[in-house]
Order: C-alpha cells, then sequence, then structure tokens
C-alpha cells in the first residue's frame, strides 16, 4: 500500500511522467487493484487492507491512530501477511505502519511479517526519524531503533528493492 500516493503519480496511469520504472514493472508483472476502496484516514485504510473487512466493523473507521494512543489493531484480527506466510510466502513491511505499537502485540513483527522497516506511527521528520515535541525516535529494523540522518523515502525505496531483488533471486 502506498500512502498518499495519487492516482497519475504512477507510470501506468500517467503516459507523460514515467517516475516509477520499478512499480512499472512490478505493475506488468503482478496484479493491480484498480477498484480499491479507503477512507479519509491511512489508519483505517491500511486496517482494511490487511484485515479485507470495513474498519468500521472493529473500531477504525474515522481517525489515524495517534502515536501517543494506547490502542491499536486488534491481535484477533487476521492479516493479510499472516494468510500470506500460511501459503508460503515471505512477508515484509517497508514504510509507514500506523496500526499501533504501544504493546508488542501490535507491532508487524508480531502480525506476520517476517522483516519490518520504517516507523510505527506517521508524521515523522523525514531526515531525524523523530516525531512531537520530545522528538522521539519512531524509525525501527525489526523492533530495533535505527539512528543516523537519512532521507527516509530514499532508505524506503532501497529496502524495497533489496527485499525484491533478493525473493525474485531466490524463486527462480
Amino acid at each position: 500500500m502506498l500512502d498518499d500516493l495519487g492516482w497519475a503519480d504512477v507510470g501506468w496511469n500517467n503516459e507523460i511522467m514515467k517516475t516509477t520504472p520499478f512499480l512499472d514493472e512490478m505493475a506488468k508483472n503482478g496484479t493491480i487493484l484498480t477498484n480499491s476502496y479507503a477512507t479519509h484516514r491511512c489508519s483505517p485504510s491500511r486496517a482494511g487492507l490487511l484485515t479485507g473487512r470495513y474498519p468500521f466493523r472493529y473500531g477504525l473507521g474515522s481517525e489515524a491512530i495517534d502515536y501517543m494512543s494506547p490502542t491499536g489493531l486488534d491481535p484477533k484480527e487476521k492479516l493479510l501477511p499472516q494468510y500470506f506466510k500460511d501459503g508460503g510466502y515471505s512477508t515484509h513491511m517497508v514504510g509507514k505502519w500506523h496500526l499501533g505499537f504501544c504493546k508488542d502485540s501490535y507491532k508487524p513483527s508480531n502480525r506476520g511479517f517476517d522483516t519490518t522497516f520504517g516507523l510505527y506511527g506517521g508524521q515523522i521528520e523525514y531526515f531525524h526519524h523523530t516525531v512531537g515535541p520530545f522528538k522521539m525516535l519512531d524509525y525501527f529494523r525489526n523492533d530495533e531503533p535505527v539512528l543516523g540522518k537519512s532521507y527516509c523515502g530514499k532508505d524506503f525505496t532501497d529496502e524495497a528493492i533489496d527485499i525484491a531483488k533478493v525473493d525474485i533471486f531466490v524463486d527462480m
């Protein structure tokens, strides 16, 4: 799921600006969802994609989960990566989780992902990877803090390409 990406921001929907060659290649060899529905906030949309259910059915219908919120997506909800793992696939989460992290059971590493890299909440500072007035670090690899200054968009891109290369190479 690409959060905050517009319809014309990808090459297969925009013949003039071919700015996503790697995604275009993945789309050409995969499946493009053309009739998906999202809410006006990222946490409920992400939860809907990962559960296959309307987020209103389990209490995530209107707002994003704040980084200070003592809640998260109910661990009883089976998520897409858990189904993929049941089918023998490797699963990876790169980027923004935004479905809770105040308990270990809410974290993506405990929701079916083999590897995780990115932030638990939302709205981090893109170079320092901090959030809120106290500048709390929100940048993790497999639940371990990632320190250093780098642009997170490039980090996420590099990580996703590295994962895809390894998975493609292993599958051949």
